[in-house]
Formats: structure tokens, C-alpha cells, sequence
């Protein structure tokens, strides 16, 4: 499990900022107060739109990373403690609905996260069960 799990974090941590700047979204809530300015959002500024490969945190709504990452790890523990998967299924639920019910991420952008996620899981899951086949 240790396998998959460090596997998950390393795959996770490369889709999140690769798909983050290919993206380019902009939030649905204004929350990043620089000297600069602030970020566009939906709420703010009536600011919905995609801006592929503009760099900065104004455009890092998609895919949500804390649906990735949740739905990633969470997916491995359910492959290996199934019988706990009421817990893991509240876990991956309570991270869309926290995300969402306070405008941090559009309802897409956690959809997003919790596809990529389960997509980082199963290819991890699938290498540490070719590597532990070959010991």
C-alpha cells in the first residue's frame, strides 16, 4: 500500500499543476488580495472563463487539487480496506460539498479533481501490484 500511496502523491502532484496552467480558469470567488490586485472570479467580477496557459494562482481553479488528491489517496485505502468504504465514500462526498458549498470551486473544476484522482489512483494501484508481482 506504502507503494501505491507514494506512487499516487507523485502522479497527483503532476496532473494538479500540469492541468492547472493548461487550463487556466479563473474562481468563482474573489480570495487572492495582493498589492497587485485580485483575482477575477464569477462572484466578483462576473469572471467565468478558461485562459490556457496563463501562470498565477487567479487561474488555478481547474481541476480542483483537493478533489484530486482526496479522491487519489482515499481510492487506494478503499483498495485495500474495502470493508471501510462508507468512510471513504463520506470523505470523498464531504471534499466535494466543502469545496463547493464555499465558492472555492465550481461544481466542474471538482468533478475534474475527482476523475483525475480516481485516474492517478488506478494507474498507481496497477503499477504496485506489477511491482509487488515481481518480488
Amino acid at each position: 500500500m506504502a507503494i501505491a500511496l507514494v506512487i499516487t502523491l507523485c502522479l497527483a502532484s503532476v496532473v494538479r499543476v500540469s492541468a492547472k496552467y493548461i487550463f487556466g480558469r479563473t474562481w468563482p470567488e474573489t480570495w487572492l488580495h495582493s498589492a497587485t490586485g485580485s483575482n477575477p472570479s464569477w462572484i466578483s467580477d462576473g469572471v467565468e472563463a478558461f485562459h490556457p496557459f496563463m501562470a498565477g494562482a487567479a487561474y488555478n481553479s481547474f481541476p480542483s487539487g483537493h478533489a484530486l488528491f482526496t479522491f487519489a489517496l482515499v481510492s487506494v485505502f478503499w483498495w485495500r480496506f474495502p470493508n471501510l468504504s462508507p468512510l471513504w465514500l463520506a470523505a470523498m462526498l464531504g471534499a466535494i460539498a466543502g469545496q463547493l458549498g464555499q465558492n472555492y470551486h465550481f461544481l466542474g473544476d471538482l468533478l475534474a479533481g475527482a476523475t483525475l484522482g480516481l485516474l492517478c489512483a488506478q494507474i498507481s494501484i496497477a503499477i504496485s501490484k506489477r511491482v509487488l508481482k515481481h518480488h
